[in-house]
């Protein structure tokens, strides 16, 4: 391989991020240092066809070749409301996914297929679907209390073999 495609193939490998766009430039770059399609399939776990399509392709149109051409699919949401749609999140005290759901449709009438499109949108607006609740809404204070008094209660019996080290308490 001649010095030019070595150093294109070079700098692509340190730009891209895409797994599969490595992969495929590894795959050209060893197969034209000379190395065995057999070594190449066992080292990248990739086919000989695999091999052979992409050292084709590099060869016949070049680096950009090896690119992903596929970007993605644009999105339902109309221009401009994903960003109203997280400030809308950001200001929610409490907020779930089904409440999230319900003003998407009803604002803008779209609904996701994927759940993972809600989860998304919560991340974006640093919002974990997972996020504690500042004050348990089903907290019984007249529980806490008399767990309190119990924990006191039995910390007060074992007090003694607590100091001598003979017992340890864990929280």
């Amino acid at each position: 391989m001649d010095e030019k495609k070595n150093a294109e193939l070079e700098k692509f490998l340190g730009e891209t991020k895409d797994i599969r766009e490595v992969k495929r430039a590894l795959a050209v770059k060893m197969y034209c240092s000379g190395m065995r399609q057999a070594e190449i399939m066992k080292l990248l776990s990739v086919s000989q066809p695999f091999i052979s399509k992409w050292y084709r392709a590099f060869e016949k149109q070049g680096i950009e070749e090896l690119r992903l051409h596929h970007k993605g699919y644009a999105g339902i949401m109309p221009p401009g409301t994903r960003e109203e749609t997280i400030n809308w999140i950001k200001a929610q005290q409490h907020l779930t996914t089904k409440k999230l759901k319900q003003y998407l449709k009803e604002k803008y009438n779209v609904t996701y297929n994927s759940p993972q499109s809600y989860c998304n949108l919560l991340a974006e607006a640093e919002y974990s679907h997972k996020k504690s609740q500042k004050v348990n809404p089903k907290r019984d204070d007249k529980q806490v209390a008399k767990k309190r008094k119990e924990i006191k209660r039995l910390a007060k019996q074992v007090k003694e073999e607590v100091q001598s080290g003979e017992r340890k308490i864990f929280f």
